[in-house]
């Protein structure tokens, strides 16, 4: 970036609107292996000041009404002291931005609408979902109020803008994080083929179609709910890691496509694209059960062509998707927003 982008950057105050994650070790502001706190981190690193407001408790996701309104609450108090704060601490035109990350059915579309009144600046949404099939209502009717969204999928950057949204672009949101994703401890691969994360009825059927296609001898491991510490020593012990995309972002990216090749592994995924990672030369894509288990017996007997590909794939990620990398992006993108 050119040095006026850069001072730009570090001009900006960023309100950073997020849940919090119940299943991972808390943290200040938030979990360290969450992929909000990936963000923040990123964006103070090119130069941003960050305040965190978080939306949620630590325990919960998902609110009665009740409790939803005290949230909301809360949240407004504590982004008026936060914007006192920031207009006292400067004497001279700053810009601000509000970026609010999805992930908990908690803020109402009043209490986005309000802290925008509150701020003034332009609304950014990080959406790494579809808002039709895994959104909820309130997030739905607040489309309108987001000045710029970004995405994963082409499919949800076209749900977005029919809902309302301003503006809709796959930046992605996802990436890869040098303090987290990252060989864990020696360089043992015991773990010819590894899967770790949500199985959906999709991925389950995948399973054990593959499961049968391949050689008893070759280790297949699946993990649902593994977080932290635990979840990168699996990824660092795997030769090959799965990647099946779920359906509602067939041709997106999610973060297993940045952290694969990260943590050392070789990256089978269900979709791939030239501008996040070459298939075929920095990771490899199957279309169907029968071509996976044919690319796994064919890498895991060709050890120097694997370690390539990894080699290869880990450079391009490191160079390319880290969460920096998205800031800088991001914020780039935004520029012309804040001088309106």
């Amino acid at each position: 970036m050119g040095i006026r982008e850069i001072r730009e950057i570090r001009g900006v105050r960023l309100l950073f609107l997020s849940p919090v994650h119940p299943l991972l070790t808390p943290g200040n502001p938030l979990p360290k292996w969450q992929m909000q706190a990936s963000w923040v981190r990123a964006l103070e690193k090119v130069g941003a000041e960050v305040e965190v407001v978080r939306y949620t408790p630590e325990d919960r996701i998902r609110l009665g009404w009740v409790d939803r309104v005290w949230w909301n609450f809360k949240v407004v108090v504590e982004v008026v002291k936060i914007n006192r704060q920031i207009d006292k601490s400067s004497n001279r035109q700053i810009d601000k931005l509000i970026i609010y990350s999805l992930g908990a059915d908690v803020l109402l579309p009043w209490t986005i609408r309000l802290i925008k009144w509150l701020i003034k600046a332009p609304l950014v949404v990080l959406s790494g979902v579809s808002p039709v099939s895994d959104g909820n209502p309130r997030e739905r009717s607040m489309a309108k109020l987001a000045d710029f969204t970004a995405v994963n999928d082409e499919r949800q950057a076209d749900e977005w803008m029919e809902l309302g949204a301003k503006k809709a672009v796959i930046l992605p949101i996802s990436a890869m994080d040098p303090e987290l994703h990252f060989n864990k401890g020696p360089a043992l691969k015991d773990i010819d083929v590894l899967f770790v994360g949500t199985l959906t009825p999709e991925r389950k059927e995948f399973f054990g179609s593959l499961k049968k296609l391949l050689p008893e001898s070759i280790s297949f491991v699946v993990k649902e709910f593994v977080w932290e510490k635990e979840y990168a020593g699996l990824m660092s012990r795997a030769k090959i890691v799965l990647n099946p995309i779920r359906p509602e972002m067939a041709e997106g990216a999610n973060l297993r496509m940045f952290e694969i090749p990260a943590f050392g592994a070789l990256e089978l995924g269900s979709y791939g694209r030239n501008e996040w990672l070459t298939p075929g030369k920095e990771m490899l894509v199957y279309k169907d059960a029968e071509e996976a288990a044919g690319l796994i017996n064919e890498f895991l007997k060709d050890d120097k062509r694997r370690e390539e590909m990894v080699k290869k794939g880990k450079k391009r990620v490191m160079e390319e998707h880290t969460f920096e990398d998205r800031a800088e992006k991001l914020i780039e993108m935004v520029n012309g927003l804040m001088d309106s």
